[in-house]
């Protein structure tokens, strides 16, 4: 099987460079930059059967769909997640690759109480038209964006601290109030408007709890935290020290700006811990995010699509 996706991977190599969440280092030649951040992270977690592969053949010609569950999102949502990562094939019949995604899809459809999602570049133009011609919704239009830290930024002083425990709570009901409609999970008709905003409290409280490296909150006197923001820590990938912002929210209602304060704040931890590139997600309708990141210096990387299905 590792040969047949090797060989499936040759043939789709130039759409596959879509699929690197670092298309935005351009001093990265293209090969090097595929090959470290797509091919070989695929390959090595189907070698250690992290990832399922799915053989579908549509008039002698195959499809390998390769996806994996999800087993905190299974457990949480009370119904099994599944995550496409890849579709490879080697040909280009829109009907032939639309009829695949169809036969793969019925297989759970026959499974029952499952949820399938996929998040690919706007680049790959004949796997998202084929998925918009079956049972798969498109339900996010993802803007994805990166920040030089290394450049110059406010370096303006703002009072913030590390959320504790004892924070949680209210954090929980700020994250909820201030909830992003436009979200992957607020957006798609799967979840409940109660279960996605249950989600997000869960996902603050994951992040301090560990899921993030460090969520920073307001500090004022004699105010409870009113807002967070929760990042990851640099990790070294291809000569540069990456960082992901991973949950934000802020109650304007208390004080106004401090979105972008508690931003300059983490960039100046990240640049103590010799980050070089900041990198987050919005969507395309989220225009108030849109304004903070770009007001900030973010800059558009690149955008995806966000396809999913629920099968009762």
């Amino acid at each position: 099987m590792i040969n047949m996706i090797e060989e499936f991977i040759e043939h789709q190599r130039e759409i596959l460079f879509y699929y690197s969440p670092y298309t935005f280092l351009k001093h990265i030649e293209k090969k090097e930059l595929t090959d470290q951040t797509v091919v070989q992270p695929l390959l090595k977690k189907v070698i250690a059967d992290d990832m399922e592969v799915i053989e579908i053949y549509v008039k002698k010609e195959p499809h390998l769909f390769i996806f994996n569950k999800l087993k905190w999102d299974s457990d949480y949502f009370g119904f099994e997640v599944f995550k496409i990562e890849h579709v490879l094939y080697k040909h280009n019949n829109m009907a032939l690759l639309r009829e695949a995604i169809k036969i793969f899809a019925s297989e759970f459809e026959a499974k029952g109480n499952c949820y399938l999602f996929s998040c690919i570049p706007c680049e790959d133009i004949n796997l998202s038209q084929a998925l918009c011609s079956t049972s798969f919704s498109l339900v996010e239009t993802r803007l994805n964006y990166y920040l030089e830290i290394k450049e110059v930024f406010d370096s303006t002083r703002y009072p913030a601290r590390n959320a504790r425990g004892e924070d949680i709570a209210i954090l929980k009901e700020i994250a909820k109030r201030q909830k992003n409609i436009y979200d992957r999970v607020h957006a798609d008709p799967a979840f409940s408007d109660e279960v996605a905003d249950e989600y997000l409290g869960t996902f603050i409280e994951q992040a301090i709890n560990g899921f993030a490296d460090f969520t920073l909150v307001p500090e004022l006197d004699n105010t409870p935290a009113f807002g967070f923001l929760s990042s990851n820590n640099p990790t070294e990938i291809l000569g540069e020290r990456i960082a992901k912002l991973v949950l934000a929210a802020v109650d304007n209602s208390v004080h106004k700006g401090w979105m972008y304060k508690l931003l300059s704040e983490v960039v100046f931890q990240l640049r103590q811990k010799q980050g070089t590139i900041l990198t987050t997600i919005t969507q395309s309708a989220n225009r108030p995010a849109i304004r903070t990141w770009e007001k900030a210096g973010f800059k558009l990387g690149f955008t995806s699509y966000v396809f999913s299905v629920k099968y009762d």
